[in-house]
């Protein structure tokens, strides 16, 4: 496992493609060895990674994504895995989403992880996300979910002093589930909350149904 650093002058680039390096790259351009990106390494896109609009072309498992500052774009459609860490209690930070450059990635995030870290979102809107394998997942700003999406717990504990706000919600199963919110809004359309099964916790403040698809 390593830290793998983001940096490409092109246009567009594959997440796969050789433009990872060993060290983080400066004003003057990159730095270190060029390397490929491992499932066992941490992805950091910085402020000096490019304007490259970065393609998930194939479903990508890492242990978190760090972006910073990053100019560039996230795109894709394929599934990104972020592991998180395999040792200790706390991941730190999981996923550092940025409200620099642009977001346009779809793919289904999963969060898998039996340590969780956190999450944030820098305001981006994405798509369906599970947190599954157990693991704290603190939430470090407002997160949020397309409305035509879902935000899936299959075990694990999700915590938050902010919005929540998502399509639908899905838990069942009989693992320890549990959500600690402010307020949480669901968006979507028909059965918008499910839970079933045993070990499921609910200790949101506030929740909202804002569905007016009958109005």
């Amino acid at each position: 496992m390593a830290t793998k650093y983001w940096y490409s002058a092109s246009a567009t680039a594959n997440w796969a493609s050789s433009n990872w390096y060993t060290s983080a790259p400066t004003a003057g351009g990159p730095v270190g060895t060029v390397t490929t990106f491992a499932i066992t390494d941490d992805a950091v896109f910085t402020q000096y990674s490019g304007t490259t609009t970065v393609t998930i072309a194939a479903a990508q498992t890492t242990r978190s994504v760090k972006m910073t500052g990053f100019l560039g774009t996230l795109a894709g459609t394929f599934q990104l895995t972020i592991s998180g860490s395999d040792t200790g209690t706390n991941a730190g930070d999981a996923l550092v989403l940025t409200s620099t450059g642009g977001y346009t990635f779809t793919g289904l995030i999963s969060f898998s992880s039996a340590y969780g870290g956190k999450v944030t979102t820098a305001g981006r809107t994405l798509r369906s996300v599970t947190f599954v394998n157990g693991g704290t997942w603190a939430f470090q700003d407002i997160f949020t979910i397309a409305t035509t999406s879902t935000l899936t717990l299959t075990t694990g504990t999700i915590t938050s002093s902010f919005d929540i706000s998502t399509g639908l919600f899905v838990s069942s199963g009989s693992g320890t589930r549990v959500i600690t919110s402010t307020n949480f809004y669901l968006t979507g359309v028909g059965t918008v909350w499910t839970s079933s099964g045993t070990g499921f916790t609910n200790n949101t403040t506030s929740g909202y149904i804002t569905d007016t698809s009958a109005s």
